[in-house]
């Protein structure tokens, strides 16, 4: 690390995206604005989510070991924020309490931003900024490399983020 940087604790000071040198990769287009999609039995089951009134659900967009996670606008901005849902009847651990206390206290450009916590009577809910670009591993996937410049850009990003992480 530079000395000037040493003991730094505003990362956002040197880990911006004005620092990269060359272009970036063309930013990913904008979501598609279309009808929420139908419901289905797996659905169906977590849905009317009470507590959740001032979203709507647009879609699933994943799914893991605690449970799914869903694409959502907010009612009275239209914005749309990603919701992962928790069964209440599934144990809701340390680690989910430690993602919560963590997150919530996060703020930087490279990470997605935490918004809130709604207990309902049937989950927990973590609202998120949603990150329209998708996941960096599906993108790996799909092109199998990247360009110098893109590689670059992306992992500096991810740098930024993990380093401002440690240093909390």
């Amino acid at each position: 690390r530079p000395e000037s940087d040493a003991g730094a604790t505003d990362h956002t000071a040197t880990c911006t995206r004005r620092s990269i040198r060359r272009a970036a990769p063309p930013a990913p287009a904008p979501p598609r604005r279309s009808a929420p999609a139908p419901m289905t039995t797996a659905t169906a089951t977590a849905a009317p989510l009470t507590g959740m009134d001032k979203y709507e659900e647009v879609r699933d967009i994943g799914s893991g070991n605690f449970g799914v996670a869903r694409l959502m606008r907010h009612r009275e901005n239209d914005g749309l924020v990603a919701v992962k849902l928790i069964e209440r009847g599934h144990r809701i651990d340390e680690n989910v309490y430690r993602e919560i206390v963590n997150h919530r206290s996060l703020r930087h450009p490279n990470i997605i931003q935490f918004i809130e916590v709604i207990l309902t009577p049937t989950h927990l809910a973590i609202v998120m900024e949603y990150a329209a670009g998708g996941e960096l591993f599906d993108r790996i996937v799909d092109r199998g490399r990247f360009s110098e410049d893109e590689a670059r850009y992306f992992f500096q990003q991810l740098i930024c983020g993990v380093s401002y992480c440690h240093h909390m």
